[in-house]
């Protein structure tokens, strides 16, 4: 009578193993990449929104009262690109983000740059009306390339109830 196994079984079973826990941790690490990827767009939509909330609350004074700029900015303090002024004040506080105030925010806008542009609406160029176009890109986790995420919205400087 035999008691145990044999190695030959041993490694066997432990080659089932392996095949079947490599594709459960390719799954896991494909998850990550994915879940890090949505993340940031979500951050970039937040930044896109938060710019276009902001014409949308400033067209009623005046076009020429929005800051705009055609070249991308920065959305938190950098040394490589300047801050766009949607973000020179963040939250009320009259401070841009920065790594000791925001750590996760700094961390997560750390390679996102903003765009903004005010256009004019074809056929409408003698009324009150703007094309408002917030452009994000960044690099997302694990890519090469930068992403982009363009968001549009038609705002004028009548009042709205």
């Amino acid at each position: 009578m035999r008691k145990g196994f044999s190695l030959l079984e041993l490694m066997v079973g432990a080659s089932i193993l392996a095949v079947g826990i490599l594709p459960l941790y390719q799954m896991f690490v494909a998850n990550s990449r994915l879940h890090e990827r949505q993340k940031s767009l979500l951050y970039a939509h937040f930044v896109a929104k938060r710019v276009l909330e902001g014409i949308a609350s400033q067209s009623s004074s005046g076009f020429e009262k929005i800051p705009t700029h055609d070249d991308f900015r920065s959305v938190i303090q950098s040394n490589e690109h300047p801050i766009s002024p949607w973000f020179r004040d963040f939250g009320g506080k009259k401070s841009p983000i920065t790594a000791d105030r925001y750590p996760v925010l700094d961390r997560e806008l750390d390679e996102m740059l903003v765009r903004v542009d005010l256009l004019e609406v074809p056929g409408l160029e003698l009324e009150p009306i703007r094309h408002a176009r917030v452009e994000v890109q960044w690099i997302p986790y694990g890519a090469s390339e930068r992403q982009s995420l363009v968001m549009d919205l038609v705002v004028s400087e009548y009042e709205t109830l």
